[in-house]
Formats: C-alpha cells, sequence, structure tokens
C-alpha cells in the first residue's frame, strides 16, 4: 500500500476531514438528554431508500410460468451432503434470461446474547437437504419510509446470488468473477430488494448482494466485549467468507471477488480496503460516492454515543452503570423499538446540524480487553502507515448524490406535514 493511494482516495471521491471530539459529555452531548430520553411522538420523514423498486418491478422481471433453474450444491454452509437449490428465472433489460437464488442464509441469527456481536457462521438450516431460494430473505430492522413503524427482522443475514448460467452450462466451463453488493442508507437503512440484477446481468458476471446489520443493532457499541461495535462490518466480512467457501457451487471464481458499494456501502468496502481481517477475500474495489475517510464514516465518541442510546431505549445509561447492566437491558429491547428509537435520536441530531450519523457507524474498538478487534485507528492512519489490502481500487461519486443528503438537512419540509 503505497502513499499515492492515499492522496488517490483523498482527492476523488472522498472528503477527508474529522469531526473533531467534544470536550465531554456534560458540555456536549449531555444537554441534549432529555429530548433524546422523550419517547417520540412526530417523527422527522426519513428519506430512506425502501420503496424505491416496488414490487411490480420484481414481478415484471420475473418469470413465473417456468420451470425453475435447480442446482445441486456439493456443500453449501458446510453441509456433508450435496444440496438442491431451487431458484427463479427473471429477465434482464435486454431480455436476457439470468437465475435468481435468493434469501440464503450466511450467517446465524444475532438474536439474544449474540445482538451487538460478531456473526456467527450459518449452518445447514435446510430439511431435506433442499432450500426453496425463490424469494427474497428479511432485511435488517430499520424504521419503515414513511411513519413511525418498523420493518425487518434480526434473522437477517441472509444474501442473494444472480447468475447468467447454471454450473453446468458456464461457457468452455470457466467459473464467472464475482461482484458482492453491499447497500447504502446511512448505516440505518436499504435492503436487497431495491437492486435489481436486470441491469448487470447482461454481462457475464455473477452478483451477490448481501444484508448487514443497521443502526444501533449494528453498530452500538460500549466499548465492551458486550457491546464492542461494528457488528455490521462483520456481517459484511461474514459474508465474504461465505462467498469463499460456497460461491464455487454456484459456478462463481472465488479467486475474483469485486466488493462494491454506494454511500454508507462505499464507506463499508473502503473500511474493508484496510481491515487484516478482511485480506485475501477480495480481489478489487468500487466504491460510490462514500469513504472510510468521510468524518461520517467514523464516530468519534462511541462511548458517549452508546450512552445516549441506551438511554432512549429505556435502559441505564450513566457512567457509573455496569456495562454489563446495560447489555442485559438493551440486549431485551425489541428490534422494532431499537430502530425507531434511533430515528428519532438520529432526526434530532440533524436538527442541531449534525449529519445524523452518532451511533450508527463504524467505531474503533480495540479497547483494552478487546476479544475481537476490528478496527485500530482512524482510516487515514492505517493509509499513512502503508497498511491495507493491496487490491485495485476504484473510487467516484454517482450523478446527483447529494440531493439525498441536501434533503436530510431541511427536515421540515411542509409537503410531508413536518
Amino acid at each position: 500500500m503505497r502513499l499515492e493511494w492515499f492522496l488517490l482516495t483523498t482527492v476523488i471521491g472522498t472528503v477527508f476531514s474529522v469531526t473533531p471530539p467534544l470536550s465531554s459529555i456534560p458540555e456536549s452531548l449531555w444537554k441534549y438528554k432529555e429530548d433524546l430520553l422523550q419517547q417520540p411522538t412526530n417523527f422527522v420523514f426519513n428519506l430512506g431508500l425502501q420503496g424505491a423498486v416496488t414490487q411490480d418491478d420484481w414481478d415484471r422481471a420475473t418469470l413465473a410460468d417456468v420451470e425453475p433453474p435447480v442446482l445441486l450444491h456439493p456443500n453449501l454452509n458446510g453441509h456433508t451432503k450435496p444440496v438442491t437449490v431451487t431458484g427463479k428465472y427473471m429477465r434482464t433489460i435486454k431480455n436476457r434470461t439470468i437465475c435468481a437464488f435468493q434469501g440464503i442464509r450466511f450467517a446465524e441469527p444475532p438474536v439474544a446474547e449474540k445482538r451487538f456481536k460478531k456473526p456467527e457462521p450459518a449452518k445447514p438450516y435446510f430439511p431435506e437437504d433442499k432450500l426453496l431460494a425463490n424469494h427474497l430473505g428479511e432485511k435488517c430492522p430499520q424504521g419503515a419510509m414513511f411513519g413511525p413503524v418498523g420493518s425487518g427482522s434480526e434473522d437477517c443475514l441472509n444474501l442473494n446470488v444472480y447468475t447468467p448460467y447454471l454450473p453446468d452450462a458456464l461457457p468452455n466451463g470457466e467459473k464467472l468473477p464475482v461482484m458482492m453488493w453491499i447497500h447504502g442508507g446511512g448505516f440505518t437503512g436499504g435492503d436487497s430488494s431495491l437492486y435489481l440484477p436486470t441491469k448487470l446481468l447482461d454481462h457475464d458476471v455473477m452478483l451477490v448482494v448481501i444484508h448487514y446489520r443497521l443502526g444501533s443493532l449494528g453498530f452500538f457499541s460500549l466499548q465492551s466485549n458486550e457491546a464492542p461495535g461494528n457488528a455490521g462490518l462483520w456481517d459484511q466480512i461474514e459474508a465474504l467468507k461465505w462467498i469463499r467457501d460456497n460461491i464455487d457451487g454456484f459456478g462463481g471464481d472465488k479467486t475474483r471477488v469485486t466488493i462494491f458499494g454506494e454511500s454508507a456501502g462505499s464507506a463499508s468496502v473502503t473500511w474493508l480496503h484496510l481491515l487484516p481481517e478482511a485480506k485475501g477475500l477480495f480481489h478489487g474495489i468500487i466504491g460510490e460516492s462514500g469513504s472510510s475517510l468521510e468524518y461520517w464514516g467514523l464516530d468519534p465518541e462511541p462511548l458517549v454515543s452508546g450512552l445516549l442510546v441506551a438511554g432512549i431505549n429505556g435502559c441505564p445509561n450513566d457512567t457509573d452503570t455496569p456495562v454489563a447492566e446495560i447489555f442485559d437491558c438493551m440486549k431485551d429491547v425489541p428490534a422494532d423499538d431499537i430502530a425507531l428509537n434511533l430515528n428519532h435520536f438520529l432526526g434530532e441530531d440533524r436538527k442541531r446540524g449534525e449529519m445524523g450519523f452518532r451511533g450508527a457507524a463504524p467505531v474503533i474498538d480495540n479497547f483494552p480487553g478487546a476479544t475481537t478487534p476490528l478496527i485500530s485507528k482512524p482510516a487515514e492512519e492505517y493509509y499513512m502507515d502503508g497498511e491495507g489490502n493491496n487490491v485495485p481500487l476504484i473510487i467516484g461519486a454517482n450523478k446527483q448524490e447529494g440531493s439525498f443528503v441536501l434533503a436530510s438537512k431541511f427536515p421540515a419540509m411542509p409537503r410531508y406535514g413536518i
């Protein structure tokens, strides 16, 4: 990793800045405690991406009246017997027929004691060695686009595989390059239903679209092993490990994996660019409108944010409370409540002129006694120290991407009665 890489990512499509740390809890965020602890009544309009692609769009792209594609995977999720996987056929923009295998679990549901922690690889979960993979899996808990309604499930760590060929029909028997997409949404929203494969799959490439934990469930940190932070990034790494171990059975080439993402997804891929735990799991990166170098790509005071988030969820949050007690409370709060309370919290943050990422972003988690540290320092220090995964990188910005951020900075929109 050379300094030129650092300069390139700083100049093209990124903002090289760091949020100054707050001076202290009482003099900064703590003065907002009473406002933030109130139960949300009127939610700031959430310009989340949910609903940008409708069910009608999926229905139009799906070939429903044909025999579905079936493949025999030799060892799906480490199974000791071949697994029959049944998907569905779809049609691309240029009328090419492709195969879709959807809703495949890559990690165990992160519930109860597993909440907020590094994921565990998925075990075989399919009865009679058969898996029906013809529908999208649950998205991770988040606020719905309109109104104070939660959506999603904690059993959301699933992915979709799209391919133009079944393994026995690969041209010349050559396995396909793989692209793994990480969605955006400010680390608080988004899911695989927003991304049809109908354009990219006009090319000979295999597409994998993943879910990862969002908001507090993905990034809540008490700077302790009960809630270390960065669960969402660990989910992405686990998905890459699933590709390494399983994609051959779909006809994909595990030695040619490109990770790409937009906004928070782009910040994610550029974090993975730097982290030793992701080394060897991918071979190219494309970042669109986001970077680990962005000031919103790292929460500078994760414990402050964690205590505030605990408070808005009705859990003890003073600095004298044992961390284990806070965790015991937070692990029992319903996932929908956690997602909606965070939306309210971030809405209040934006009203104060912030971007609304506090408590919902990667953190430095190499606290004393950390058992699974992932990020040890800010991104710019990795680059300056010449560390990271030396793979090709393309980074830039999507056209009109800033319109989303502009709208989030002006939430008082009469059109929506706010």
